[in-house]
């Protein structure tokens, strides 16, 4: 059997992406050992399913339809904070203020729609951010703190629309993503 690396993410649309990239690029300097995500890759991952068994794949595709139901929102990035913390980062993220509630709801109903075709829940609770970077040499960030703490960080609103179901291929030159599906959200307007 065959099995596919996915992922379920809100995507950016590019001036958002844009903000995002002059910010790695602000902080960059400050944190020589962290590989920095694409532009192109930048989205709010709502749920990393992992390897899926291409069986298993049709099946999710229809449990996933379910977040049709809910209706389009509006959030913020903002702010930078890194996991498991700022001392011993291993991940730099910023973080959603305005709308992270509606977020952390779209993840609830993804995360029912995944162990309802049959893949395992996650055990971690579920916390709304969006990576910038990954720690691959540990190394002193005050001077990437420190503009952060200069030039702090609020993004332009983002009007969440869909949400997608990406296939991710690990290669040598970083991950390659396609899109798998696409669910639009139609639910009530008058929900936000």
């Amino acid at each position: 059997m065959s099995a596919r690396r996915l992922f379920v993410a809100l995507p950016l649309p590019a001036p958002v992406k844009a903000e995002l990239n002059a910010l790695v690029h602000a902080l960059k300097r400050g944190a020589p050992g962290v590989r920095w995500v694409r532009p192109d890759h930048m989205h709010v991952t709502l749920r990393f399913l992992g390897d899926v068994e291409d069986v298993q794949c049709d099946a999710l595709v229809e449990s996933l339809r379910r977040v049709t139901e809910l209706s389009p929102f509006t959030f913020n990035l903002s702010g930078l904070g890194a996991f498991p913390d700022r001392k011993r980062p291993r991940v730099i993220w910023t973080g959603i203020d305005s709308g992270c509630q509606r977020v952390v709801e779209l993840a609830a109903c993804v995360e029912k729609s995944v162990v309802a075709c049959g893949l395992p829940s996650e055990d971690r609770p579920f916390s709304p951010h969006l990576t910038l970077g990954r720690v691959k040499e540990p190394g002193h960030f005050d001077a990437m703190w420190q503009t952060a703490a200069d030039q702090p960080f609020k993004g332009k609103p983002v009007h969440a629309t869909d949400v997608r179901l990406i296939w991710s291929t690990l290669t040598p030159a970083g991950p390659v993503y396609r899109d798998v599906e696409s669910f639009p959200l139609r639910g009530n307007e008058n929900q936000s």
